[in-house]
């Protein structure tokens, strides 16, 4: 009786570890090189799928410089240019094992890639583009209330309807 209920404990554990978990959330973007905040990001829930969409972009200061309040910056690789904030950058995530799987955008410079995100260990976001047998992962820190500069609402993530790039890709 003990074996069986510590085998059926074992193969819950381990079945649990293959689903996806929630990455619902808001995340931060850092430069690459000096670690500072580039953008402030918030990844939602519509109907099925899962988006991630600029909301904040930091100045040098790491304060809020653009929102999706009052948008200015525009995308110069995306058809129409649009504007960084209010555009999503991650759409189409639909879980695949522990993971999620759907399409990224380089706003900069226009490609769009398949993507695979998942949360590691400490919420963290995870967030894969790949490009035939090449990938590149960055990580994406949970944000802190320290990251939310004076005055700033976080949008509710159950009222934002997607916007995705309106571009040709594969």
């Amino acid at each position: 009786m003990k074996k069986a209920l510590i085998s059926s404990i074992l193969v819950l554990a381990f079945c649990s570890s293959l689903i996806a978990k929630d990455i619902q959330g808001f995340y931060k973007i850092l430069d690459d090189k000096t670690g500072k905040k580039e953008c402030l990001v918030a990844v939602y829930r519509f109907e099925d799928d899962y988006y991630a969409r600029i909301v904040g972009i930091y100045n040098a200061q790491e304060q809020i410089l653009d929102s999706i309040y009052n948008p200015k910056k525009r995308a110069p690789g995306v058809d129409g240019n649009p504007c960084y904030c209010a555009m999503d950058i991650l759409w189409d995530l639909r879980p695949k094992g522990s993971h999620f799987k759907g399409k990224v955008v380089d706003p900069e410079h226009g490609g769009i890639y398949k993507a695979e995100v998942w949360n590691d260990e400490k919420g963290d976001l995870i967030v894969q583009g790949k490009l035939l047998f090449f990938s590149r992962s960055v990580t994406w820190p949970a944000i802190q209330d320290s990251d939310i500069p004076e005055g700033f609402i976080k949008p509710d993530l159950a009222k934002i309807m997607p916007f995705t790039p309106e571009m040709e890709y594969d």
